[in-house]
């Protein structure tokens, strides 16, 4: 009999469903379990026993979320957060820069400040690192600004500022500059030179030649209170540049200008002095002022930084009957009155300690021949070339850390700068983390340098 088509086709199924069913592995053998009310559903399984000695395993953190840190050597491990509980946050642990040899420090990222803030010759950071105070050359005076520097940031945003010159009306006319952080409380109170009203010499007085400048301390939104009275005097110029304080807020460093040089030179006879601060009525004042002397040097004296226990401070200058441009630098115990000198040969200036004094960086012309510094060294702007440098406080294991000028490096490409142009390193500020340096740079001379003000990443090779 022939079979219909509808017979054939239930034919076939039941051949399929018959090939499928016996081509399936026999289900594996499980031991019987009992099943109780769970947190999951209305049944779960009860929790397996685990062997001897094998701790019980949190979950694993779910995607996107940091795993917790691992507990020290001989610690136990956390328990496991209760069902429901958010997990605590990951620890992340930063190794400090500072405490590697020299050998192992590497520059990272380097990230330059929004184009506002051009022209800037001093800065310094606030104590928790979140903020810069830079003087910034606007018309023809320099200003102080207040910056708010967060960690993350990309070099096309733009930052806040806070312009904190005081609103007086001589002020927009007068150079206010060479800031510097005063540690005291919380608020924003800082050290800074101002040129004298009677002063109309803009170039001689700006911050970091400083004539005819006295050194104030201020409160950012409040009037400032005057530390030294120097009158002006064409004949016989006087001033403070570069003031630097100590952690506590109990001793100050600066430099200090004599009059004129007898070599002619640009900055004229400087000096280096170191004081005390008292404090009356919440006014601070100046007490044991007294001059740091050294016969062996020539006129030109620089302060760059003192360290966080205002024991040690450092300083560049030049050696009798040398140029002023000649310049080394300089470490002073101020107990031991002890002098060192850390680094010579060339330019060496803009140094700075890392916050616990345990390495210098500094820039320097080191490496690089200058054909014409021009008469009284008139032409260094235009001549000068230097890259930041590093060693250790005692003056040891110097490392190049820049390559600015090198061309088609990495770090002349992050500047732009075209074959016929140079730069060289200016002041240098070290973050209080250890891990970061904020620097200003100056290039195109023509006729006057331009600055940027670039971050720096320091990282360990390993």
């Amino acid at each position: 009999m022939k079979k219909r088509p509808v017979d054939k086709l239930i034919w076939l199924m039941a051949v399929s469903l018959g090939m499928t069913v016996f081509a399936q592995p026999a289900p594996l053998s499980r031991p019987p379990q009992t099943e109780s009310p769970g947190v999951n559903g209305p049944l779960a399984r009860p929790p397996q026993a685990l062997p001897p000695n094998v701790q019980q395993q949190p979950p694993a953190p779910a995607p996107g979320q940091p795993r917790p840190p691992a507990p020290a050597p001989g610690q136990p491990r956390p328990p496991a957060p209760a069902p429901g509980q958010p997990r605590p946050p990951a620890i992340v642990h930063v190794v400090n820069p500072e405490e590697f040899p020299n050998s192992m420090i590497t520059v990272g990222r380097i990230r330059r400040l929004p184009a506002n803030f051009t022209d800037v010759e001093n800065l310094c950071w606030s104590s928790d690192g979140k903020k810069l105070l830079v003087d910034r050359l606007r018309r023809r005076t320099y200003e102080l600004v207040l910056i708010d520097v967060p960690e993350h940031f990309s070099d096309s945003r733009m930052l806040p500022e806070r312009i904190i010159t005081e609103g007086a009306r001589d002020s927009v006319s007068l150079h206010h500059g060479s800031p510097c952080w005063f540690p005291r409380g919380g608020g924003d109170y800082y050290l800074f030179t101002k040129q004298s009203p009677s002063s109309r010499d803009y170039v001689s007085s700006i911050p970091s030649n400083g004539w005819y400048c006295n050194l104030y301390f201020g409160w950012a939104g409040r009037a400032s209170v005057p530390l030294t009275q120097y009158l002006y005097s064409p004949s016989v110029p006087l001033g403070v540049a570069s003031p630097k304080v100590s952690l506590d807020g109990k001793t100050l460093f600066w430099c200090g200008v004599n009059g004129r040089a007898n070599d002619r030179n640009l900055w004229g006879k400087r000096g280096l002095y170191v004081a005390g601060v008292e404090w009356n009525q919440n006014m601070p004042q100046l007490v044991n002022v007294r001059e740091l002397g050294d016969n062996r040097l020539g006129t030109f004296r620089e302060s760059c930084d003192i360290s966080a226990d205002g024991n040690s401070v450092l300083y560049c200058a030049n050696k009798n009957n040398a140029p002023w441009f000649a310049m080394d630098v300089y470490v002073r115990n101020l107990k031991g009155n002890t002098i060192k000198c850390v680094a010579e040969g060339g330019m060496n200036r803009w140094a700075c300690f890392s916050p616990k004094a345990k390495k210098i960086i500094w820039s320097s012309s080191r490496g690089f021949s200058i054909p014409n510094m021009g008469v009284a060294g008139s032409r260094w702007q235009k001549e000068l070339r230097t890259e930041l440098w590093l060693m250790t406080a005692d003056g040891l294991d110097k490392r190049r850390l820049t390559f600015f000028n090198q061309r088609d490096s990495r770090d002349n490409l992050f500047l732009g700068l075209t074959s016929q142009e140079h730069c060289y390193v200016g002041a240098v500020a070290w973050h209080p983390n250890g891990r970061q340096v904020a620097a200003v740079i100056y290039f195109g001379a023509r006729k006057r340098a331009t600055s940027m003000v670039v971050l720096i990443d320091l990282s360990d090779r390993g």
